[in-house]
């Protein structure tokens, strides 16, 4: 790799690289870096972080660059309502179904093998913590913030605008990320409590399933926050300021 593009990615951070090419999650997934509440780390920082080696990160990252394949997001060029839409209909609509499925099944499974397997009383507790977090934090973005910025989009384009009862899109934007940082840390005690989502030789089918489900929502909520975090509250952020000046 030309050492110039070495220095770029080594040193550019991990929001910044998505939003070049949304592809290279997969590199990230694989070498777990933290590229939704962890986007401001650089590429260096965050493989430090997860013990991964640097060296191994650029090379993947160089493979999908050059051989990947689909086409890149380009979710920072959507205009804001599609990208609102986008994450409502997609990750929200996931996310709450996931969160419906898996509820009766962590309690069945909890009852079924909680004997043998104690430390699925910690991942009912962290699966209940996570459920309330989450199902309480989808409604405050669909009630309040995202209409908003929508709003925002309406009015530059020559809307009417009435200014937000709480002043400032960055005082629910600030609150919102915090919540994903809760969001984030419950599912790395998962990851951790269920041995990276690894079933025991001795599960049922339901055992299997409630694990591989909370990896696929862990999976789907780092591409989910990364929108949010990296994509829709900047541009949100820049919208509003633009329109004050």
């Amino acid at each position: 790799m030309n050492p110039n593009v070495l220095a770029t990615l080594t040193t550019a951070p991990l929001r910044e690289l998505l939003r070049a090419d949304i592809r290279l999650t997969d590199v990230f997934y694989r070498h777990k870096l933290d590229f939704c509440c962890g986007g401001h780390q650089t590429l260096a920082q965050a493989a430090e972080r997860a013990h991964a080696p640097l060296e191994r990160v650029l090379e993947d990252l160089e493979n999908q660059l050059r051989f990947g394949s689909g086409k890149p997001l380009g979710a920072e060029k959507w205009p804001l309502h599609f990208l609102v839409e986008y994450i409502e209909l997609i990750h929200h609509a996931y996310t709450r179904d996931a969160l419906t499925t898996l509820a009766p099944a962590v309690a069945k499974v909890l009852q079924k093998h909680g004997r043998l397997h104690p430390e699925l009383d910690t991942v009912a507790e962290l699966f209940v913590a996570l459920n309330e977090e989450l199902q309480a934090h989808l409604q405050k973005e669909e009630r309040i913030l995202f209409p908003y910025i929508v709003r925002l989009e309406q009015a530059a384009a020559g809307q009417p605008f009435a200014p937000a009862p709480f002043g400032t899109v960055q005082n629910p934007i600030r609150m919102m990320e915090a919540e994903h940082d809760d969001a984030g840390r419950l599912l790395e005690q998962l990851a951790e409590v269920t041995g990276q989502f690894t079933p025991p030789a001795d599960a049922c089918n339901t055992y299997c399933f409630v694990y591989r489900r909370l990896q696929e929502l862990d999976t789907d909520l780092r591409l989910h926050i990364h929108l949010e975090n990296n994509i829709l509250f900047p541009r949100a952020l820049a919208l509003e300021l633009q329109l004050s000046a």
